[in-house]
């Protein structure tokens, strides 16, 4: 008995023009290279990180509108792109296929000196914020006892730590040096080369943009610095006000004098001797009750704007102060970042055996 067969119907494959198969097989060559090629533009990856760069330049190239200075509320923020900019830099690092570009481009070694002196400058900014804590803590002492040689000596000493602050926003400036190869947009690059040079462009933008707003952090600080402990510097030789206070009665008994003698000498004219040597006890006792009214407004004044001055400069260290705790852990955060970035290329250049 004979088994069954299944018919099946067969139809031959159309001819199509040589021009449409050539573009058809050239696309699925494209296809294939693409899925064993390197990470390009609009891998997520990648995207993520061009995306925090963009965000981490338009922080560095904003300018604060109501005042001449950012806030504290900025420098956050900005600490905080940055960090975010290294998360993303490391994710691009640990991908597997990042290996193979970072061993053969020659922009390697300078992405790894770029790293290491953006870690040198972090550290350096480290121990800043940690001295500059210790200096705010004694100024905001010295201005509660009111003790003028100490709080001299601890702004003289922010003043220093000011200026270390400005030497390392100098040092983060000019800490990236390494120029990206160009881009596979531009014409000049080959089409060889173009999966090559898509992630040492991105690496060197990614340092570039973490130098610039790394250099706008810390220059920003030293500013809101100086503008914090200005108010201060006032609170600090209290010897002139108390001199004028002490003093201001022998003004005020000359100019008595001057109209003293001119009276006597219209009086002399018009009354007798008697009333001339008597006269003038009457304006001595007028002239000290008002001098007497005078300084006691002049005191309560006085005092109160002393208060209400101190308590404002109190205010602005307190606030100082938490920022620069702020900014001092967002730092170490950041050094950390710096440090583990580097360690990867390294591990990426001297693979274990």
């Amino acid at each position: 008995m004979a088994g069954r067969f299944r018919r099946t119907i067969t139809f031959p494959e159309p001819k199509t023009d040589p021009a449409c198969r050539a573009i058809v097989s050239a696309k699925r060559a494209s296809y294939r290279g693409r899925s064993a090629s390197l990470p390009v533009r609009f891998h997520p990856i990648i995207s993520n990180l061009d995306d925090d760069v963009a965000s981490l330049r338009s922080w560095s190239q904003s300018t604060p509108s109501s005042s001449h200075h950012r806030s504290f509320t900025s420098l956050l923020d900005g600490v905080d792109l940055i960090s975010v900019t290294l998360v993303s830099l490391s994710d691009l690092l640990s991908h597997p296929q990042s290996a193979d570009s970072l061993r053969i481009s020659p922009f390697t070694d300078p992405f790894l000196d770029d790293l290491m002196r953006l870690a040198d400058s972090y550290d350096s900014f480290r121990t800043s914020l940690i001295n500059l804590t210790h200096l705010q803590s004694e100024t905001q002492s010295a201005l509660r006892c009111s003790d003028s040689p100490r709080l001299a000596s601890a702004l003289r000493a922010q003043c220093h730590a000011g200026k270390d602050i400005i030497r390392i926003a100098s040092m983060a400036k000019v800490a990236v040096k390494t120029k990206p190869p160009p881009t596979p947009l531009d014409q000049s690059a080959s089409p060889d080369s173009t999966d090559v040079a898509i992630l040492p462009v991105a690496f060197c933008d990614a340092a570039r943009a973490i130098g610039a707003a790394s250099a706008e952090l810390i220059s920003a600080l030293a500013a809101l610095c100086n503008e914090s402990i200005a108010p201060v510097a006032l609170f600090i030789d209290t010897s002139g006000p108390v001199k004028l206070l002490k003093i201001w009665w022998v003004v005020d008994l000359v100019r008595w004098k001057s109209r003293a003698q001119k009276r006597a000498q219209e009086r002399k004219e018009q009354s007798s001797v008697k009333l001339i040597k008597i006269w003038w006890v009457a304006d001595l006792v007028r002239w000290k009750s008002r001098a007497r009214r005078r300084a006691m407004e002049k005191n309560k004044h006085g005092e109160l704007e002393v208060r209400i001055e101190r308590k404002m400069a109190m205010e602005n260290l307190e606030v100082l102060e938490n920022c620069i705790a702020a900014l001092e852990n967002g730092s170490v955060k950041v050094f950390r970042s710096l440090v583990i970035a580097r360690v990867s290329v390294l591990n990426i250049l001297t693979p274990s055996i």
